[in-house]
Protein backbone atom coordinates (compact mmCIF):
# COMPACT_ATOMS: atom_id res chain seq x y z
CA UNK A 1 0.00 0.00 0.00
CA UNK A 2 1.45 3.14 -1.10
CA UNK A 3 2.29 5.93 1.45
CA UNK A 4 3.58 3.67 4.49
CA UNK A 5 6.92 4.54 5.87
CA UNK A 6 8.45 0.91 6.24
CA UNK A 7 10.88 0.26 3.47
CA UNK A 8 10.94 -3.20 1.53
CA UNK A 9 14.17 -5.43 1.29
CA UNK A 10 16.92 -3.86 -0.68
CA UNK A 11 16.92 -7.43 -2.66
CA UNK A 12 16.22 -7.41 -6.26
CA UNK A 13 16.26 -4.75 -9.13
CA UNK A 14 16.40 -0.80 -8.02
CA UNK A 15 13.06 0.79 -9.69
CA UNK A 16 14.68 3.81 -10.83
CA UNK A 17 16.53 2.23 -14.66
CA UNK A 18 19.42 3.53 -16.41
CA UNK A 19 18.93 6.92 -18.04
CA UNK A 20 16.94 6.79 -21.37
CA UNK A 21 18.00 7.78 -24.53
CA UNK A 22 15.09 8.33 -26.79
CA UNK A 23 14.76 6.75 -29.67
CA UNK A 24 13.35 8.49 -33.14
CA UNK A 25 10.14 7.28 -34.16
CA UNK A 26 9.09 6.32 -37.62
CA UNK A 27 5.21 7.90 -37.01
CA UNK A 28 2.17 5.81 -36.55
CA UNK A 29 -0.19 3.84 -39.33
CA UNK A 30 -0.24 7.45 -41.33
CA UNK A 31 -0.54 9.86 -38.75
CA UNK A 32 1.36 12.82 -38.97
CA UNK A 33 -0.50 14.87 -36.05
CA UNK A 34 1.62 13.94 -33.32
CA UNK A 35 4.79 15.57 -34.95
CA UNK A 36 2.52 18.90 -35.16
CA UNK A 37 1.06 18.89 -31.71
CA UNK A 38 4.25 17.30 -30.42
CA UNK A 39 2.69 14.05 -28.65
CA UNK A 40 3.92 10.80 -28.69
CA UNK A 41 3.69 8.99 -31.64
CA UNK A 42 2.63 4.71 -31.11
CA UNK A 43 5.68 3.57 -31.81
CA UNK A 44 7.28 5.34 -28.53
CA UNK A 45 4.24 4.43 -26.49
CA UNK A 46 4.27 0.75 -25.60
CA UNK A 47 3.51 -0.29 -29.15
CA UNK A 48 1.16 0.47 -31.72
CA UNK A 49 -1.63 1.05 -30.19
CA UNK A 50 -1.33 4.13 -28.09
CA UNK A 51 -2.04 4.60 -24.26
CA UNK A 52 -4.53 7.81 -23.76
CA UNK A 53 -3.62 10.83 -21.85
CA UNK A 54 -4.93 13.62 -21.11
CA UNK A 55 -2.85 15.67 -23.16
CA UNK A 56 -4.21 13.33 -26.26
CA UNK A 57 -7.60 14.17 -25.39
CA UNK A 58 -6.94 17.93 -25.78
CA UNK A 59 -4.96 17.77 -29.52
CA UNK A 60 -8.62 15.47 -30.33
CA UNK A 61 -10.85 17.91 -29.02
CA UNK A 62 -9.09 20.83 -30.84
CA UNK A 63 -8.19 19.36 -34.05
CA UNK A 64 -9.69 20.23 -36.86
CA UNK A 65 -12.25 17.34 -38.58
CA UNK A 66 -14.69 17.49 -41.32
CA UNK A 67 -15.55 15.44 -42.03
CA UNK A 68 -14.30 13.45 -38.40
CA UNK A 69 -14.80 9.73 -38.09
CA UNK A 70 -15.07 8.20 -34.02
CA UNK A 71 -15.34 4.21 -33.82
CA UNK A 72 -15.51 2.70 -30.72
CA UNK A 73 -15.30 -1.48 -29.76
CA UNK A 74 -14.66 -3.49 -27.25
CA UNK A 75 -11.70 -5.56 -27.68
CA UNK A 76 -10.60 -8.97 -26.02
CA UNK A 77 -6.91 -9.90 -24.55
CA UNK A 78 -7.30 -13.85 -25.49
CA UNK A 79 -5.97 -14.68 -28.83
CA UNK A 80 -9.09 -16.24 -29.75
CA UNK A 81 -10.58 -13.58 -29.78
CA UNK A 82 -9.13 -11.56 -31.84
CA UNK A 83 -10.74 -12.33 -35.31
CA UNK A 84 -14.24 -11.50 -33.68
CA UNK A 85 -12.66 -7.84 -32.63
CA UNK A 86 -11.32 -7.30 -36.40
CA UNK A 87 -14.89 -8.45 -37.36
CA UNK A 88 -16.64 -5.35 -35.15
CA UNK A 89 -13.79 -2.97 -36.80
CA UNK A 90 -14.57 -4.29 -40.14
CA UNK A 91 -18.16 -3.52 -39.58
CA UNK A 92 -18.20 0.08 -38.03
CA UNK A 93 -15.48 1.14 -40.64
CA UNK A 94 -18.31 -0.04 -43.41
CA UNK A 95 -21.09 1.83 -41.72
CA UNK A 96 -18.62 4.61 -41.28
CA UNK A 97 -18.28 4.38 -45.28
CA UNK A 98 -21.84 4.44 -45.86
CA UNK A 99 -22.03 7.98 -43.85
CA UNK A 100 -19.26 9.72 -45.61
CA UNK A 101 -20.45 8.86 -48.91
CA UNK A 102 -23.89 9.97 -47.69
CA UNK A 103 -21.90 13.20 -47.31
CA UNK A 104 -20.81 13.35 -50.83
CA UNK A 105 -17.52 12.24 -50.26
CA UNK A 106 -16.81 9.70 -53.73
CA UNK A 107 -15.91 6.06 -53.42
CA UNK A 108 -12.20 6.70 -54.11
CA UNK A 109 -12.21 9.38 -51.47
CA UNK A 110 -14.10 7.46 -48.99
CA UNK A 111 -11.89 4.32 -49.51
CA UNK A 112 -8.32 6.76 -49.37
CA UNK A 113 -9.67 8.42 -45.68
CA UNK A 114 -10.60 4.86 -44.26
CA UNK A 115 -7.59 2.94 -45.25
CA UNK A 116 -5.21 3.91 -42.50
CA UNK A 117 -7.94 2.34 -40.43
CA UNK A 118 -8.51 -1.08 -42.67
CA UNK A 119 -4.82 -1.29 -42.70
CA UNK A 120 -5.19 -2.15 -39.32
CA UNK A 121 -7.14 -5.57 -40.05
CA UNK A 122 -4.30 -7.11 -41.29
CA UNK A 123 -1.54 -5.97 -38.62
CA UNK A 124 -1.39 -8.46 -36.23
CA UNK A 125 1.25 -6.70 -34.17
CA UNK A 126 -1.67 -3.86 -33.25
CA UNK A 127 -4.03 -6.29 -32.03
CA UNK A 128 -1.66 -8.11 -29.57
CA UNK A 129 -1.38 -4.70 -27.90
CA UNK A 130 -4.99 -4.57 -27.82
CA UNK A 131 -6.40 -4.08 -24.34
CA UNK A 132 -10.37 -4.25 -23.39
CA UNK A 133 -11.49 -1.19 -25.39
CA UNK A 134 -10.29 0.20 -29.03
CA UNK A 135 -10.63 3.85 -30.57
CA UNK A 136 -9.91 4.97 -33.65
CA UNK A 137 -10.12 8.32 -34.94
CA UNK A 138 -10.02 9.68 -38.90
CA UNK A 139 -10.13 12.43 -40.63
CA UNK A 140 -8.57 13.67 -43.85
CA UNK A 141 -5.27 14.39 -42.47
CA UNK A 142 -5.46 12.63 -39.27
CA UNK A 143 -5.64 9.01 -37.57
CA UNK A 144 -4.93 7.58 -34.29
CA UNK A 145 -6.37 4.62 -32.71
CA UNK A 146 -6.09 4.34 -28.70
CA UNK A 147 -6.17 1.31 -26.35
CA UNK A 148 -7.97 1.46 -23.03
CA UNK A 149 -8.21 -1.13 -20.09
CA UNK A 150 -12.40 -0.83 -19.58
CA UNK A 151 -14.37 -2.08 -22.84
CA UNK A 152 -16.37 0.76 -24.91
CA UNK A 153 -19.57 0.56 -26.48
CA UNK A 154 -19.59 -0.65 -29.84
CA UNK A 155 -20.65 2.82 -31.97
CA UNK A 156 -19.24 4.71 -34.73
CA UNK A 157 -19.59 8.39 -35.31
CA UNK A 158 -19.66 10.96 -38.25
CA UNK A 159 -19.52 14.50 -38.07
CA UNK A 160 -17.78 18.00 -38.16
CA UNK A 161 -15.20 17.03 -35.10
CA UNK A 162 -14.52 13.79 -33.07
CA UNK A 163 -16.89 12.44 -30.42
CA UNK A 164 -15.34 12.23 -27.18
CA UNK A 165 -17.42 11.06 -24.36
CA UNK A 166 -16.81 7.45 -24.46
CA UNK A 167 -13.29 8.51 -23.52
CA UNK A 168 -13.45 9.86 -20.45
CA UNK A 169 -13.95 7.43 -18.23
CA UNK A 170 -12.14 5.54 -19.68
CA UNK A 171 -9.03 8.12 -19.29
CA UNK A 172 -10.35 8.30 -15.72
CA UNK A 173 -9.98 4.28 -15.31
CA UNK A 174 -6.57 4.20 -16.79
CA UNK A 175 -5.86 6.72 -14.76
CA UNK A 176 -2.62 8.25 -16.23
CA UNK A 177 0.10 10.13 -13.53
CA UNK A 178 3.85 10.94 -13.08
CA UNK A 179 5.57 10.13 -10.68
CA UNK A 180 8.86 11.72 -9.36
CA UNK A 181 11.58 9.63 -7.26
CA UNK A 182 14.04 11.86 -5.70
CA UNK A 183 17.04 10.95 -3.78
CA UNK A 184 20.46 11.79 -2.68
CA UNK A 185 22.21 9.75 -5.90
CA UNK A 186 19.46 10.09 -8.76
CA UNK A 187 16.54 11.50 -10.15
CA UNK A 188 14.06 10.36 -12.20
CA UNK A 189 10.64 11.54 -14.11
CA UNK A 190 8.47 8.25 -14.43
CA UNK A 191 5.06 8.09 -16.17
CA UNK A 192 2.42 5.27 -15.19
CA UNK A 193 -0.59 3.92 -15.38
CA UNK A 194 -2.96 1.80 -13.97
CA UNK A 195 -0.98 -0.81 -16.23
CA UNK A 196 2.82 0.42 -16.40
CA UNK A 197 5.14 2.53 -15.10
CA UNK A 198 8.25 3.77 -17.31
CA UNK A 199 10.95 6.24 -16.79
CA UNK A 200 10.65 9.40 -19.32
CA UNK A 201 13.27 11.54 -20.51
CA UNK A 202 13.39 15.41 -19.16
CA UNK A 203 15.29 17.95 -20.86
CA UNK A 204 17.59 19.65 -17.68
CA UNK A 205 16.55 17.75 -15.31
CA UNK A 206 19.49 17.05 -12.43
CA UNK A 207 20.69 13.78 -12.38
CA UNK A 208 21.46 14.24 -8.61
CA UNK A 209 22.10 16.75 -5.44
CA UNK A 210 25.73 17.78 -6.78
CA UNK A 211 24.42 18.39 -10.41
CA UNK A 212 22.01 20.13 -9.66
CA UNK A 213 23.72 22.68 -7.09
CA UNK A 214 26.52 22.79 -9.74
CA UNK A 215 29.37 21.10 -7.31
CA UNK A 216 31.50 18.07 -8.05
CA UNK A 217 30.76 16.35 -5.37
CA UNK A 218 27.67 17.11 -2.42
CA UNK A 219 28.15 17.49 -0.02
CA UNK A 220 30.93 19.75 -0.52
CA UNK A 221 34.55 18.61 1.18
CA UNK A 222 32.78 15.90 3.40
CA UNK A 223 30.80 12.55 2.69
CA UNK A 224 27.81 12.29 4.77
CA UNK A 225 26.31 9.51 5.21
CA UNK A 226 22.09 8.82 4.12
CA UNK A 227 19.57 8.36 7.10
CA UNK A 228 15.99 7.40 7.07
CA UNK A 229 14.90 8.37 9.88
CA UNK A 230 13.32 11.55 10.45
CA UNK A 231 14.68 14.45 12.19
CA UNK A 232 13.74 15.91 15.28
CA UNK A 233 10.48 18.03 15.23
CA UNK A 234 10.67 21.26 14.26
CA UNK A 235 14.10 20.79 12.36
CA UNK A 236 15.63 20.40 9.21
CA UNK A 237 18.29 19.16 9.96
CA UNK A 238 19.86 15.49 10.32
CA UNK A 239 18.71 14.23 6.74
CA UNK A 240 22.51 13.73 6.26
CA UNK A 241 25.11 12.84 8.98
CA UNK A 242 28.48 13.78 8.73
CA UNK A 243 31.96 13.20 10.50
CA UNK A 244 32.51 17.02 11.88
CA UNK A 245 31.97 18.22 15.08
CA UNK A 246 29.03 20.38 14.06
CA UNK A 247 26.05 18.96 12.37
CA UNK A 248 25.47 21.27 9.37
CA UNK A 249 21.54 22.45 8.12
CA UNK A 250 21.39 21.96 4.94
CA UNK A 251 17.75 22.71 4.05
CA UNK A 252 19.00 25.69 2.01
CA UNK A 253 21.14 23.31 -0.12
CA UNK A 254 17.98 20.94 -0.53
CA UNK A 255 15.40 23.72 -1.41
CA UNK A 256 18.18 24.79 -3.90
CA UNK A 257 18.59 21.09 -4.96
CA UNK A 258 14.18 21.15 -5.61
CA UNK A 259 14.29 24.40 -7.26
CA UNK A 260 16.27 23.13 -9.64
CA UNK A 261 14.40 20.12 -10.09
CA UNK A 262 11.19 21.77 -10.71
CA UNK A 263 12.30 23.97 -13.05
CA UNK A 264 12.91 21.02 -15.25
CA UNK A 265 9.98 18.92 -14.71
CA UNK A 266 6.93 21.89 -14.64
CA UNK A 267 8.44 22.64 -17.66
CA UNK A 268 8.34 19.82 -19.02
CA UNK A 269 4.94 18.95 -17.61
CA UNK A 270 3.08 22.22 -18.40
CA UNK A 271 0.10 22.20 -19.98
CA UNK A 272 -0.80 18.93 -18.57
CA UNK A 273 -3.14 18.12 -15.84
CA UNK A 274 -1.84 14.30 -15.15
CA UNK A 275 -1.18 14.30 -11.35
CA UNK A 276 2.35 14.00 -9.68
CA UNK A 277 3.22 12.46 -6.74
CA UNK A 278 6.56 12.32 -5.32
CA UNK A 279 8.84 8.95 -4.30
CA UNK A 280 10.71 10.21 -1.32
CA UNK A 281 12.07 9.81 2.09
CA UNK A 282 9.48 11.11 4.02
CA UNK A 283 10.76 14.65 5.03
CA UNK A 284 11.55 15.49 1.77
CA UNK A 285 7.95 15.31 0.49
CA UNK A 286 7.13 18.92 2.32
CA UNK A 287 10.73 20.13 1.32
CA UNK A 288 9.75 19.61 -1.97
CA UNK A 289 5.68 20.76 -1.96
CA UNK A 290 7.68 24.01 -0.90
CA UNK A 291 9.81 24.64 -4.19
CA UNK A 292 6.92 22.97 -6.66
CA UNK A 293 5.26 25.24 -8.99
CA UNK A 294 3.62 22.06 -11.05
CA UNK A 295 -0.21 22.84 -9.96
CA UNK A 296 -1.47 19.16 -9.91
CA UNK A 297 1.06 17.85 -7.48
CA UNK A 298 -0.72 15.65 -4.73
CA UNK A 299 0.03 16.31 -1.41
CA UNK A 300 0.16 12.19 -0.74
CA UNK A 301 2.94 10.07 -2.05
CA UNK A 302 4.94 7.16 -2.03
CA UNK A 303 7.44 7.17 1.48
CA UNK A 304 10.71 5.91 1.39
CA UNK A 305 13.85 5.45 -0.43
CA UNK A 306 13.19 4.96 -4.51
CA UNK A 307 16.83 3.83 -4.93
CA UNK A 308 15.43 0.34 -2.99
CA UNK A 309 12.11 -0.06 -4.74
CA UNK A 310 11.59 -2.80 -7.25
CA UNK A 311 9.25 -1.11 -10.19
CA UNK A 312 6.53 -3.69 -9.53
CA UNK A 313 6.34 -2.22 -6.12
CA UNK A 314 6.57 1.15 -6.63
CA UNK A 315 3.99 0.68 -9.24
CA UNK A 316 1.68 -0.69 -7.05
CA UNK A 317 2.20 1.71 -4.10
CA UNK A 318 2.09 4.71 -6.56
CA UNK A 319 -0.96 3.74 -8.24
CA UNK A 320 -2.72 3.22 -4.59
CA UNK A 321 -2.77 6.45 -4.29
CA UNK A 322 -3.28 7.74 -7.72
CA UNK A 323 -6.64 5.53 -7.61
CA UNK A 324 -7.18 6.75 -4.43
CA UNK A 325 -7.08 10.40 -5.05
CA UNK A 326 -9.82 9.78 -8.28
CA UNK A 327 -12.43 7.98 -5.83
CA UNK A 328 -12.15 10.78 -3.91
CA UNK A 329 -12.54 13.27 -6.07
CA UNK A 330 -15.42 11.98 -7.68
CA UNK A 331 -17.19 11.58 -3.76
CA UNK A 332 -16.16 14.80 -2.88
CA UNK A 333 -18.04 16.24 -6.16
CA UNK A 334 -20.86 14.52 -6.27
CA UNK A 335 -21.33 15.51 -2.40
CA UNK A 336 -20.88 19.23 -3.37
CA UNK A 337 -23.53 19.06 -5.78
CA UNK A 338 -25.52 17.39 -3.22
CA UNK A 339 -24.82 20.38 -0.74
CA UNK A 340 -25.61 22.96 -3.67
CA UNK A 341 -28.56 21.59 -5.22
CA UNK A 342 -31.46 23.32 -6.27
CA UNK A 343 -29.18 26.47 -5.41
CA UNK A 344 -28.11 29.20 -8.31
CA UNK A 345 -25.06 27.26 -8.53
CA UNK A 346 -26.06 24.42 -9.54
CA UNK A 347 -29.09 22.90 -12.07
CA UNK A 348 -30.00 19.92 -14.15
CA UNK A 349 -32.21 21.87 -16.59
CA UNK A 350 -30.41 20.75 -20.26
CA UNK A 351 -30.32 24.27 -21.61
CA UNK A 352 -29.07 26.63 -18.46
CA UNK A 353 -26.23 23.59 -18.44
CA UNK A 354 -25.52 24.02 -21.87
CA UNK A 355 -24.99 27.67 -22.06
CA UNK A 356 -23.25 27.59 -18.84
CA UNK A 357 -20.16 25.30 -20.59
CA UNK A 358 -20.40 27.85 -23.40
CA UNK A 359 -19.66 30.81 -21.36
CA UNK A 360 -17.29 28.65 -19.48
CA UNK A 361 -19.02 28.50 -16.11
CA UNK A 362 -18.87 25.18 -15.29
CA UNK A 363 -16.91 23.62 -12.68
CA UNK A 364 -17.93 20.23 -12.78
CA UNK A 365 -20.02 18.61 -15.32
CA UNK A 366 -21.95 15.31 -14.87
CA UNK A 367 -23.02 13.84 -18.07
CA UNK A 368 -24.47 10.38 -18.61
CA UNK A 369 -22.27 7.74 -20.60
CA UNK A 370 -25.11 5.51 -21.53
CA UNK A 371 -27.60 7.75 -24.03
CA UNK A 372 -26.95 10.06 -26.28
CA UNK A 373 -28.56 13.69 -26.58
CA UNK A 374 -29.43 14.91 -29.97
CA UNK A 375 -29.61 18.55 -31.24
CA UNK A 376 -28.24 21.57 -31.96
CA UNK A 377 -27.11 24.37 -29.87
CA UNK A 378 -27.03 27.94 -31.34
CA UNK A 379 -23.92 29.88 -30.09
CA UNK A 380 -24.87 33.10 -31.42
CA UNK A 381 -28.90 32.92 -30.11
CA UNK A 382 -27.95 30.28 -27.52
CA UNK A 383 -30.93 28.42 -28.57
CA UNK A 384 -31.40 24.93 -27.47
CA UNK A 385 -32.97 22.54 -29.77
CA UNK A 386 -33.11 18.24 -28.94
CA UNK A 387 -34.86 16.21 -31.14
CA UNK A 388 -35.88 12.68 -30.06
CA UNK A 389 -34.58 10.87 -32.94
CA UNK A 390 -31.15 12.37 -34.75
CA UNK A 391 -31.83 14.65 -37.46
CA UNK A 392 -29.28 16.20 -40.11
CA UNK A 393 -26.87 18.34 -38.56
CA UNK A 394 -27.18 17.25 -34.64
CA UNK A 395 -24.80 16.49 -32.34
CA UNK A 396 -24.73 14.64 -29.07
CA UNK A 397 -25.11 17.76 -26.89
CA UNK A 398 -23.88 15.90 -23.82
CA UNK A 399 -20.04 15.19 -25.47
CA UNK A 400 -20.91 19.10 -26.34
CA UNK A 401 -20.83 19.80 -23.38
CA UNK A 402 -18.35 17.64 -22.03
CA UNK A 403 -16.05 18.86 -23.92
CA UNK A 404 -16.68 22.58 -24.09
CA UNK A 405 -15.92 22.30 -20.28
CA UNK A 406 -12.86 20.36 -20.14
CA UNK A 407 -11.85 23.34 -22.93
CA UNK A 408 -12.07 25.89 -19.68
CA UNK A 409 -10.80 24.19 -17.57
CA UNK A 410 -13.79 22.32 -16.00
CA UNK A 411 -13.94 18.96 -14.54
CA UNK A 412 -16.26 16.10 -16.40
CA UNK A 413 -17.70 13.18 -14.90
CA UNK A 414 -19.22 10.35 -17.08
CA UNK A 415 -21.22 8.26 -15.34
CA UNK A 416 -24.12 5.83 -15.35
CA UNK A 417 -27.35 7.69 -15.59
CA UNK A 418 -28.79 6.50 -12.34
CA UNK A 419 -25.47 8.36 -11.02
CA UNK A 420 -25.73 11.69 -12.57
CA UNK A 421 -27.45 14.01 -9.88
CA UNK A 422 -31.44 14.09 -10.09
CA UNK A 423 -31.36 10.62 -12.93
CA UNK A 424 -31.12 13.11 -15.47
CA UNK A 425 -28.58 13.26 -18.99
CA UNK A 426 -26.28 15.78 -17.10
CA UNK A 427 -26.07 18.41 -13.84
CA UNK A 428 -23.76 21.08 -13.36
CA UNK A 429 -22.23 22.31 -10.32
CA UNK A 430 -20.99 26.35 -11.92
CA UNK A 431 -18.43 28.27 -10.70
CA UNK A 432 -19.94 31.53 -10.70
Amino acid sequence: MAGLAEEPPRSGPAALPEKVTPRPSRGSFGCTAHRRNGIKSHQERSGPALRLTSEDLEVLAREPADPAVSCFLPTHRHPSDKKEDRTRLRNLLDQAAERLSARGLRSPEVRKFLQPARDLLEFDVFWDTAREGLALFLSPSFFRAYTVSSPLREFVEVGERFYLKPLLPALRSDGSYYLLGLSQDRVVLLEGTRESLQEVAVPDLPKDLASALHMESFPPERQLEYRSQAPKAGRRMGLFHGHSEEAEDISRFLLDYFHEVDRAVSAFLRGRRAPLIVAAVEYLHPLYAEANTYPHLLRRGVTGNPDVFKIDDLHHRSWAVVESTFNQDLDRALSDYGDQAGGPRSSEEVSTVLIGAFFGRIGRLFVAADLELWGRFDEDSLAVRIHDTREEGDVDLLDWAAIRTLSTDGATYVLPRQRVPGGGPMAALFRF
